[in-house]
Parts: C-alpha cells; sequence; structure tokens
C-alpha cells in the first residue's frame, strides 16, 4: 500500500484529483485491516477488495477499478463468489474514475444493487476554509488519543444504525493499537458536550490529500453547528500541517455542512450492495 502522505501543495486538475481521492479511499479502507495479519486487503492497482473477517460492510469493501472491459464481468463475479462464500456483506463503491465506463452496468446485472441515492464528491482548496457558527456551550473537540477515546468514537458512529452496529465497535476494538499509532495515516476527533461524546469526524492522510470521513452526529444534537465545527476544526489541523485539498463524500442531508465550510461538488460516487435476504 503506497504509504507516501507528503501533501500537495500545488492546484491540481479534476483528473489528478480523482486518482488522489482513489489513492486517499485505499489508504482510509485498507491500512488499518492490513495492520492486522488475519484480515485480508488485496490491492494490485486494478482493484482494491477489504475482508474484515467481521460481517460489515462498512469495513468490508471494493473499490478503486480500474478493471479492463473484457475482463470485469469475471472480475466482478469472483468478488461476489468470495463474499457469499464466506457469509459477509460487503459494499463496492464506484468514482468518477472507475473503469470500465460500464462497470455499474456490470454491477447491476451480477445482481448487486445500488443504494438509492448518491454520495456528492466534493472539494474544497484549504486556503478558502471557511469560518463555522459557534457551538453550543460546554462543547469541546478532542482529537483521539487513548482507547477510552477510540471507544467514544466508535459509539457515535455505531448510532448511525438501528440497533447500533456491534461489529463496527468490534473492529475499532481490533484495530486499537495501530490506530493510537503515531504512524496512522488516520486522524479521529470526538465532540463532547458535558463530557458526553456526541459527534465524530475523521481525517485520511493518502494520495497527497485529505479525506474526511466518518462525520456523525447524535441525533438529539443535530442542527446546532456541532458537525460544521468539528469538521472545520479538523481541517484547520490538516492546513497547518501542510495539506492544501481536502475531499469527501456527501449525502443531500450533509451538502449544506460541507458547502458552509467551502467545498464545491465534483462529482459522485455509488454503493453497491448485496439485496438483503427476506
Amino acid at each position: 500500500m503506497n504509504m507516501n502522505h507528503a501533501p500537495k501543495t500545488q492546484p491540481i486538475s479534476l483528473e489528478q484529483l480523482e486518482q488522489a481521492t482513489d489513492d486517499n479511499l485505499i489508504v482510509h479502507s485498507g491500512w488499518l485491516p492490513s495492520q492486522r495479519e488475519e484480515m485480508w486487503v488485496h490491492n494490485d492497482g486494478s482493484l482494491l477488495i477489504v475482508d474484515t473477517l467481521l460481517d460489515c460492510d462498512t469495513f468490508n469493501v471494493v473499490s478503486a477499478a480500474r478493471l479492463k472491459a473484457e475482463a470485469v464481468q469475471e472480475q466482478v463475479e469472483r468478488v461476489i463468489r468470495h463474499f457469499k462464500g464466506v457469509q459477509r456483506s460487503f459494499a463496492w463503491w464506484v468514482g468518477p474514475a472507475d473503469r470500465p465506463s460500464h462497470l455499474k452496468e456490470v454491477l447491476r446485472e451480477a445482481g448487486l444493487e445500488p443504494k438509492e441515492g448518491v454520495d456528492i464528491a466534493m472539494t474544497l482548496d484549504l486556503k478558502n476554509l471557511q469560518e463555522t457558527m459557534c457551538p453550543p456551550a460546554s462543547f469541546t473537540i478532542k482529537r483521539v488519543r487513548t482507547p477510552e477515546q477510540v471507544q467514544d468514537f466508535a459509539h457515535v458512529v455505531s448510532q448511525n444504525w438501528h440497533p447500533p452496529d456491534q461489529e463496527l465497535i468490534r473492529f475499532y476494538d481490533l484495530v486499537l493499537d495501530p490506530l493510537l499509532s503515531a504512524e496512522a495515516p488516520l486522524w479521529l476527533y470526538v465532540a463532547y458536550i458535558d463530557g458526553l461524546p456526541v459527534a465524530t469526524s475523521q481525517l485520511t492522510l493518502g494520495g497527497g490529500i485529505i479525506g474526511v470521513y466518518n462525520v456523525c452526529t447524535l441525533e438529539a444534537y443535530r442542527r446546532r453547528g456541532i458537525a460544521s465545527a468539528l469538521v472545520a476544526t479538523s481541517l484547520w489541523d490538516a492546513k497547518e500541517s501542510g495539506y492544501r485539498h481536502a475531499i469527501l463524500q456527501a449525502s443531500q442531508e450533509g451538502f449544506g455542512i460541507y458547502s458552509r465550510i467551502g467545498f464545491y461538488e465534483t462529482g459522485s460516487y455509488t454503493e453497491y450492495k448485496l439485496p438483503k435476504k427476506s
């Protein structure tokens, strides 16, 4: 896995940004599993496949496809056979730079279903990072440095599902040591109100850019400016560390939050999964 995280400090073209985004996604999805012997990460330059041995399609992912048109159907079917054979869920992410151009059609023909709606690819030149509204009183932001803070982070992110995703919590328990190591290219942040963890954000260093992931706020604390303040604070850290370009994939609900910070749209990502068993 390419661990060159030196910041790209000059303006970059859209094509360069799309490639850097995929490189960032590879680090985001693959670095932590690659630190565990029992987890499997395949990255040959034509496709990233991650199998954590957990039944969790947040971490079992396929992305960064650079497949030949004449071989794409066979390779897609091979991936599906693998995850069906081990009876683990997975998600296949398709972005602007993925090849071949008809990959989405191949995935659908193979039985994968797209998630309703697409995630909006957005980017920000950190020179244009905007200040955000003041967060609530008794609000603090901490960069994750301790096992207890990792648990807080996992607890908040797991609340995106009902019931909370226990496999996600288990994953963070398994990768605790590499996640807290000095060389980890993942920076985790937790927002607290009166000592209670209420929101999270994550930065991934990869491809010479910063990727923003896992922006989550507990339902009872939404629409208070917490997510905006949390993301902006983490991005100021990235800017001070020499990074210029940041990317993320936004839901329709999150688009306004990121626009206020200064992000703008550059494309879209679609998530494909096997249909749920009835």
